[in-house]
């Protein structure tokens, strides 16, 4: 993306416009300069930290508000006073496929920085970070930085001496700032899931990054919080392969199920239960009812039913059958059917 934007794309073939051109200036199929990249990438982080800035002061969940806007800042709008002024993109898939990409490019670890600060300001978005089921933003991209940031010190271990502003770089920064993202999506059950399904990918990297710690120069304290979360990656992660440690996750481990298994498996339940889901029906439990011709899951054994369930207080099924619609269009129509197939099974499970 940043290589994009930096090549010049002008048409050289017109005197005038090579002419608007500094001397030193590269053609279009010239190579890029590398001190220009190195100052738009400091643009970039400069930008984060202002949305750091902006976002630590505020009260978790709390948006600013037009009001404090005309008072402080005449007609200027405070930033953010609503969601969509937050993520204007959308908070949703396109905007992880965004941050992958920006944390894909050469020292692109800032954009840790970035997701931890909006996370903190709005916890809802922990679950955007962790909803891919590869974990490439929040598991796989962290992993390719730590190894990045090792195999750099192995190469030149004087460099890392090198400190500014208390942060070495290259080396601590990114374990700094991926370690702060750490800590806020290892409470997720989806995070976890993730550790010990990759952890063929997890124990190598981290432990070689514990077994390193104690040579990286930096300042006291620096070690052990490093170590903290390098000992939870690795309990979590052996607790699918059954290792030393993290004897009572290997438990956890061995219990817990894939979220879209159980997902399936409680739809196969309402599928196949046959009885109507209005918690006022009258009529008796066990009395077929007709499936919904949107949501092709929840069944009511008449309009009536249907329409006392729709805004009901309990399972609403007008916000039930937008859900069930919206998984069963992400799924497609051959998954959808194998899923209807296996619900009129008389014995099944999402396994069969």
């Amino acid at each position: 993306m940043t290589t994009h934007l930096m090549i010049c794309r002008c048409n050289w073939a017109d005197q005038k416009i090579r002419d608007l051109h500094c001397p030193g200036d590269q053609g279009p199929t010239g190579k890029l300069n590398q001190e220009d990249m190195i100052s738009f990438r400091a643009v970039v982080r400069t930008v984060v930290d202002c949305i750091r800035f902006a976002l630590s002061g505020m009260t978790t969940g709390k948006f600013r508000s037009l009001d404090e806007s005309a008072a402080q800042h005449g007609s200027v709008k405070p930033w953010p006073w609503d969601l969509d002024d937050l993520f204007p993109s959308g908070n949703n898939a396109d905007l992880m496929t965004t941050l992958t990409r920006w944390a894909a490019q050469g020292g692109g670890f800032y954009m840790f920085r970035l997701a931890n600060s909006i996370a903190n300001f709005y916890p809802s978005f922990i679950r955007t970070l962790v909803q891919d089921p590869k974990l490439e933003f929040a598991l796989q991209r962290p992993l390719i930085d730590i190894t990045t940031a090792l195999d750099r010190y192995e190469r030149d271990p004087n460099e890392a001496k090198q400190e500014k502003e208390g942060e070495t770089s290259f080396t601590t920064a990114p374990l700094n700032i991926i370690f702060e993202f750490f800590y806020i999506v290892i409470p997720t059950l989806e995070f976890q899931y993730g550790l010990m399904v990759q952890s063929l990918a997890v124990i190598p990297v981290i432990a070689r990054l514990r077994k390193m710690l104690p040579s990286f120069p930096a300042p006291p304290g620096w070690s052990s919080n490093i170590d903290a979360g390098c000992e939870g990656l690795l309990s979590t992660a052996k607790g699918k392969t059954g290792g030393d440690e993290g004897e009572e996750v290997g438990t956890l481990a061995r219990t817990r199920r894939d979220p879209l298994e159980e997902a399936l498996g409680e739809l196969v339940v309402a599928r196949k239960s046959g009885g109507c889901l209005n918690l006022e029906c009258p009529q008796s439990a066990d009395t077929y009812a007709r499936l919904c011709s949107k949501c092709d899951v929840v069944r009511y054994c008449g309009p009536e039913c249907q329409k006392q369930a729709w805004k009901a207080g309990i399972w609403s099924h007008k916000t039930l059958c937008k859900k069930i619609f919206v998984a069963r269009e992400q799924l497609g129509p051959d998954a959808w059917r194998c899923f209807s197939r296996m619900a009129s099974l008389e014995k099944s499970s999402p396994n069969s």
